[in-house]
C-alpha cells in the first residue's frame, strides 16, 4: 500500500472516530432525533453521511477515501438520505 493511501485511510478513520464522538455530545431535541435515526442506518451509510455532512467532504473526496467512484458515492449517499427521511417520518 502506498504512503498516500495510508494517509487517506488514517484520515478516514480519524474522521469517523471524531464524528462518532460528536454524536455523543449534548444536543437539542431535533438533533437528538437525527442522531437516533443515524444510529439506525447501517455503519457504512452512517460513516458516509457523517463524512459528507459533518466533515463537508465532496462525493469525489469520499470516493478517494473509500476507493470507489464519485458516482457510486452519490448513489449511496442518496439511498442513505432516503432511509434517514423515512426514519424521521416515523
Amino acid at each position: 500500500m502506498d504512503e498516500g493511501r495510508v494517509k487517506l485511510e488514517f484520515f478516514y478513520y480519524l474522521a469517523v472516530a471524531d464524528a462518532h464522538f460528536f454524536q455523543l455530545q449534548h444536543i437539542p431535541d431535533e438533533a437528538e432525533r437525527l442522531g437516533e435515526a443515524l444510529l439506525q442506518v447501517d455503519a457504512d451509510g452512517r460513516d458516509l453521511l457523517l463524512l459528507a455532512y459533518c466533515l463537508d467532504l465532496s462525493d469525489r473526496e469520499i470516493g478517494l477515501l473509500l476507493g470507489t467512484s464519485r458516482s457510486t458515492i452519490q448513489r449511496r449517499r442518496q439511498r442513505f438520505l432516503d432511509q434517514m427521511k423515512q426514519l424521521l417520518k416515523e
